[in-house]
C-alpha cells in the first residue's frame, strides 16, 4: 500500500514497471518499489510554495524530472534519490505543470 500524508499531484511507473515515482505539495519526490509499495526514498526539492507539480521517469528509468510550482525541474538519480541537476523554465504564474522524456532520452519537455 502507498500512503503519503501530503496531496499527491503526479505519479508514474518506471518503464520496467519496478519503481513508482512521486511528487506532492510538501515539496517531495518519493521513489516507491511497486512490487512491495516500501518507500526506497523521500527527497525534498526546491519547488516553491505548492510543491512538486509532477514527475516523470525517463526511457531508461534511471532518471526522474520533477516540475515545480517555481519553474524549476530537478532531474533525480532513481537508484541514489538524489538531485543530478536542475533546470529552470519559464512556466509562468503557475509553474511546470507537465513534465516528460522523449522516447529516446535525450528531450525533456515541459
Amino acid at each position: 500500500m502507498f500512503l503519503s500524508s501530503n496531496f499527491v499531484f503526479s505519479v508514474c511507473f518506471s518503464s520496467d514497471g519496478k519503481q513508482i515515482a512521486s511528487g506532492s505539495w510538501d515539496k517531495t519526490v518519493k521513489i516507491w518499489n511497486a512490487s512491495s509499495g516500501e518507500l526506497q526514498s523521500t527527497l525534498t526539492v526546491d519547488s516553491g510554495e505548492y510543491g512538486v507539480l509532477s514527475v516523470s521517469f525517463s526511457p531508461q528509468a534511471n532518471v526522474i524530472a520533477a516540475g515545480c510550482y517555481n519553474g524549476k525541474i530537478h532531474l533525480v538519480d532513481a537508484v541514489a534519490g538524489e538531485v543530478k541537476s536542475t533546470l529552470r523554465v519559464d512556466a509562468g504564474a503557475y509553474g511546470v505543470q507537465s513534465v516528460s522524456f522523449s522516447p529516446k532520452d535525450d528531450v525533456i519537455a515541459a
